[in-house]
């Protein structure tokens, strides 16, 4: 059975969305005097990705705050980070992926 191409579509952007998320975290890690590799970062997001959504699938009431906290807390041990840089990095990456996944998506609704 042939993959639909809206799937393959997704797939691609949100591959995109995960690459591009990186560069606000080592703008702001450059910002913060931080010396880091953007693999590093990747490594670290994904990593954060896979718990949160883990955590928020499992834990239907709070599990969103909670899952929060503890990548803010991953952000913290990965780059040596104080919780409020480590919560200003979360909230830089997730600026850029609302704004990224809404440029992309208004792009593919041009095109196709």
């Amino acid at each position: 059975m042939p993959i639909p191409i809206q799937s393959i579509i997704t797939l691609i952007v949100d591959i995109i969305i995960f690459v591009f998320s990186g560069f606000p975290v080592k703008r702001a890690a450059k910002f913060l005097k931080i010396k880091t590799k953007f693999a590093k970062i990747l490594l670290t997001i994904f990593i954060a990705g896979i718990i949160f959504s883990l955590i928020d699938a499992f834990i239907t009431t709070i599990g969103s705050l909670i899952a929060t906290i503890i990548l803010i807390g991953i952000y913290k041990i990965s780059f040596k980070l104080k919780w409020g840089k480590a919560g200003l990095l979360w909230i830089l990456q997730m600026i850029f992926i609302i704004v990224s996944r809404i440029i992309l998506e208004l792009v593919l609704s041009l095109i196709f």
